[in-house]
């Protein structure tokens, strides 16, 4: 409601102004649960409302600022408001609803915010010998330990106790030194390490019952709590989902209440649809959950099967073994936070539905006849959807049952509603031109490649009911058929309302907007952000609408990449410029202080290759004479009397002849003086 050109400053003061002037006002008269958010909602919807005098293409003027709040003050005050408890709904959901990796992201976070400190305290210690500032180190080993693992708190004596006597068996005090020496990444590493095998030890002991009484079971509060909400998700599911079509069909027959039908039905279909997102995150937690479960008891019985009763075990293989436990453990944590989330979010909606039952109170009679008459509302179309829902619920429960110690079941399935009579498409029929936005076209089941896998604009709505005078949220039907239109598909609730959309498509959309400016939570409730601008926190009205005059420029288009577009086997320091490597070459090789020298030896110049060929040797054989011959005595003589005494006792030499002869031995005995023989031995 300011220009472009207005002080975008002073705005911002007079907005601010008047949303605190609002929440003044309505604390005074005893609403004291009315947020900046909700009374700036009221003003926005004042503003929006074509039944106002106010226009939001213009500048605010000081006379309008009075009626203004006046306005949003009296939408806020006004009992059992349905809009006012819708909005506080959607604003709640948007600013409190995390998915699963949101929380696990926030549960991270928060625990670093708990550990972070003392941690960058241990890593940040210079090595020390004083034996006090020694054991203070190590206190905060052991604290860090317990913020990060969440397992007990740090102010029990017995938790510390447990976690100090753990640790110690991992790393001695008297080894502390050889941890402080290390570097700042090393440190940090080895101190989630630590933390592990420390929480995989006290895990095992709680299991075999020497300790770990502080530590919760987690494998039975997941499951239950898990199942709890899977369970409470669903019967609220079955009960608005009933409720909103019954709302619809009481809208249809008395026309004098139907402005409280409406707001009810949007209110109820909200509700619906919040719990849908939370029924479906519960039951895609609860796959993860007993797939946790499962993890973290067989880890359990590894460990048991490694240690037994042994005395000694090499740490090589039980220390792999408590750090998969300890993550198994951590894994549940992180369930369990993402559990808290989503159950506060879900006790905070069902207060504030708590209308919806005085309503329900004070019309039970129409109720009553609507239920009565079911088969010609719409509850027939939603019988696969709440048949599928039973059956999804029921089977997360079944696999969390392992789990529990106590039985958590749904026991009662959704009543079945006649279906109504179905009529396809008449394809041909809607596929016109008669649209701005580009062409009709009509989806069969059974026809349309991925049809069911199509989700519905407008929040599964029927298109033409939800531009009704009021409006009427019917369920669109998608048995008949979908139509296709400015890129968006839309259901319809019979064949009727699809003929009557695809004579008018744009008007049927300019009125579903001018509904949404007259209702502003039917722009949370059908998705109507593409067709308005965002929120400005500088402008009153806070939302603009978009105004296409001319039909957007269309072409053909393609493009083709690569099989593999991201290698799986990066070299992180592969470079492929030759300079580059010879460069690293000359680093790494550091020839500043070198000498080249080489040597050249005669085996090396004259090294050849070389081959020679010869014929192969051959077998021959020849035949000679008998070799014969002969041998004749070799002659040999010893002389006999050379020694002895003189004179005349002096015996007389000899030459004794000991020539071997060739057919036996002969010695003869000589003289010197060459006497004849004297004896002859053969």
């Amino acid at each position: 409601m300011f220009g472009q050109g207005a002080n975008q400053g002073r705005a911002a003061l007079v907005i601010q102004s008047i949303v605190k002037e609002v929440v003044e006002a309505c604390v005074e008269a005893g609403y004291s649960d009315v947020t900046d958010e909700v009374a700036a909602w009221a003003v926005k919807s004042v503003v929006l409302d074509p039944k106002t005098a106010f226009n939001d293409e213009m500048d605010l003027r000081k006379e309008d600022v009075g009626p203004l709040i006046d306005a949003a003050i009296m939408k806020l005050t006004s009992k059992n408001s349905m809009p006012i408890s819708t909005a506080k709904m959607q604003l709640m959901f948007q600013r409190t609803y995390n998915s699963f990796d949101e929380a696990k992201k926030m549960f991270l976070n928060r625990r670093y915010a708990r550990f972070g400190e003392v941690q960058t305290s241990i890593v940040n210690t210079s090595p020390t010998s004083v034996q006090g500032e020694i054991e203070e180190l190590y206190s905060k080993l052991v604290s860090s330990n317990l913020l990060r693992t969440n397992m007990g708190s740090p102010q029990e004596f017995n938790v510390i106790r447990e976690t100090t006597a753990a640790l110690e068996s991992v790393l001695p005090p008297i080894e502390l030194g050889v941890f402080m020496g290390l570097s700042r990444n090393d440190k940090e590493r080895q101190l989630e390490e630590l933390s592990m095998i420390v929480a995989g030890i006290r895990l095992f002991n709680k299991a075999i019952g020497k300790g770990g009484k502080e530590i919760p079971n987690l494998v039975d509060v997941v499951a239950m709590r898990t199942a709890g909400l899977v369970k409470l998700c669903y019967e609220d599911l079955a009960k608005f989902c009933e409720l909103a079509e019954m709302c619809s069909l009481c809208q249809l027959n008395d026309e004098e209440n139907s402005h409280e039908w409406l707001e009810a039905s949007i209110n109820a279909r909200q509700y619906e649809t919040y719990l849908t997102i939370l029924h479906n995150d519960a039951v895609e937690l609860a796959d993860k959950v007993a797939s946790f479960c499962a993890k973290f008891q067989k880890r359990q019985a590894d460990v048991h099967n490694t240690i037994q009763s042994k005395t000694a075990v090499p740490t090589g293989d039980v220390y792999p073994l408590f750090i998969e436990l300890a993550d198994a453990y951590a894994s549940l944590d992180i369930c369990n936070f993402s559990l808290g989330v989503w159950v506060q979010l879900y006790n905070q909606m069902a207060g504030v539905v708590q209308g919806q039952v005085a309503f329900m109170q004070d019309h039970a009679s129409s109720l009553k006849q609507a239920a009565a008459s079911s088969s010609t509302n719409g509850m027939g179309i939603r019988n696969d959807y709440l048949q599928t829902t039973f059956a999804q619920s029921q089977q997360a429960i079944a696999a969390l049952s392992k789990f529990t110690q106590s039985s958590i079941t749904i026991d009662t399935p959704p009543p079945l509603h006649d279906q109504p009579e179905v009529t396809p498409l008449d394809a041909d029929g809607i596929a016109t031109d008669k649209g701005t936005r580009g062409p009709l076209r009509a989806l069969l089941p059974g026809v349309a490649h991925g049809y069911d896998a199509i989700q519905l604009h407008l929040g599964g709505v029927c298109v033409f009911s939800a531009s009704m005078n009021p409006p009427i949220l019917q369920s669109a039907n998608s048995n008949i058929g979908i139509v296709q239109y400015d890129e968006k598909y839309y259901g319809v609730s019979s064949t009727t309302a699809a003929v009557n959309f695809a004579s008018d498509p744009d008007g049927c959309i300019d009125r579903i907007l001018h509904n949404a400016k007259a209702h502003p939570e039917l722009i949370e409730l059908l998705q109507l952000y593409p067709f308005f601008e965002s929120y400005d926190a500088n402008s009153l009205s806070g939302i603009q609408m978009q105004k296409p005059t001319r039909k957007p420029h269309k072409c053909d288009g393609g493009s083709q990449t690569e099989t593999h577009p991201i290698e799986s086997n990066i070299v992180p320091h592969y470079d492929h410029s030759e300079w580059e490597l010879r460069r690293k070459a000359l680093h790494l090789a550091n020839l500043r202080q070198k000498k080249t020298h080489s040597v050249q030896t005669d085996r090396s110049n004259y090294k050849r290759d070389s081959s020679t060929q010869v014929y192969l040797p051959k077998n021959n054989n020849t035949q000679t004479r008998r070799s014969t011959g002969t041998n004749v005595p070799k002659p040999s003589t010893y002389m006999r009397g050379l020694r002895g005494p003189r004179g005349r006792k002096a015996e007389p030499s000899e030459v004794v002849d000991l020539t071997t002869g060739i057919g036996g031995i002969s010695l003869t005995i000589r003289g010197l003086t060459g006497g004849p023989n004297k004896s002859t031995i053969k």
